[in-house]
């Protein structure tokens, strides 16, 4: 770890030895101040009835207008438009006011949206860290990264079983990616252990975001936002009670997903490490 690493925590999130604790900054993840930028809010959210809309035209990835994609560095190629239905309000003077005032709805169809494989511009940038590498990881833990399928722009990714799925626009693809990582290691993608209560959404998300705030920290990760995580953290966090048990998983899914993705060498270090932690 760099000093400059260090200089990103509180003195008390980093031992004698220059190690991250994870008990005590996963506590400054709960409490510091967070703040959630625009990466949930850059697109706009499509009505059910023109995401089906969108579905029967073949169209299974994030979908924007032309003004939200040259915003976000993106050109949308002439012709690769997908018609959506925009209101059309039909108006009518008040006899009492004067005013005109809207009496019904009409919808028509345009070629207003475009999906992401119709725009052409920069991909997303996925950062490479020097002592863990994702693909290594993914062959360890017998998870599968599959094809992002959702017309959902503000939807950064997703699990289910043991697959992983990351947004083509995810503002933090690598943290999104420890995110979904996380969800498979703690078992929130699959049945509950026999007489194991599964949690809430609430404490899953909490997990889930934890471990990836966890894992950007000890990989040194520079592109994503420590203070949209926290807040992410805390929102879903809410009034939900986290117990030592729901503590301890995250903490065990971080060192089995840290011990996954490094070489031999580094992967006994860390497996000394979580031994550590756990005691």
């Amino acid at each position: 770890m760099t000093a400059a690493t260090i200089e990103r925590f509180s003195p008390a999130a980093v031992d004698e030895d220059g190690q991250v604790d994870w008990r005590v900054l996963l506590e400054q993840a709960m409490t510091m101040p967070g703040h959630l930028g625009d990466t949930y809010c850059r697109f706009y959210q499509y009505s059910l009835q023109n995401q089906i809309l969108l579905w029967s035209q073949g169209v299974t990835e994030p979908c924007a207008p032309f003004s939200v994609w040259k915003a976000l560095g993106r050109i949308p190629v002439k012709g690769g438009g997908r018609a959506v239905l925009h209101p059309r309000p039909i108006r009518k003077t008040d006899e009492e006011s004067g005013e005109k005032v809207v009496v019904a709805m009409r919808f028509r169809l345009k070629r207003s949206t475009f999906p992401y494989s119709n725009t052409v511009g920069p991909e997303v940038d996925w950062p490479e860290l020097p002592e863990w590498d994702a693909q290594r990881a993914l062959a360890a833990l017998d998870i599968v990264q599959v094809p992002y399928a959702s017309i959902d722009g503000n939807c950064q990714g997703y699990s289910f079983a043991r697959n992983v799925a990351v947004s083509p626009v995810a503002k933090y693809p690598l943290k999104t990616f420890f995110h979904e990582l996380g969800h498979v290691m703690l078992g929130h993608t699959t049945d509950s252990a026999e007489g194991e209560s599964p949690c809430s959404r609430g404490v899953a998300e909490f997990q889930a975001e934890a471990a990836a705030y966890l894992l950007a920290h000890n990989l040194e990760l520079s592109e994503w936002a420590p203070a949209e995580s926290r807040a992410y953290i805390q929102h879903w966090l809410g009034d939900e009670q986290v117990t030592e048990a729901h503590i301890r998983a995250v903490f065990t899914a971080v060192d089995k997903i840290l011990r996954a993705g490094r070489t031999v060498a580094d992967a006994d270090v860390d497996e000394e490490a979580g031994e550590a932690i756990a005691s």
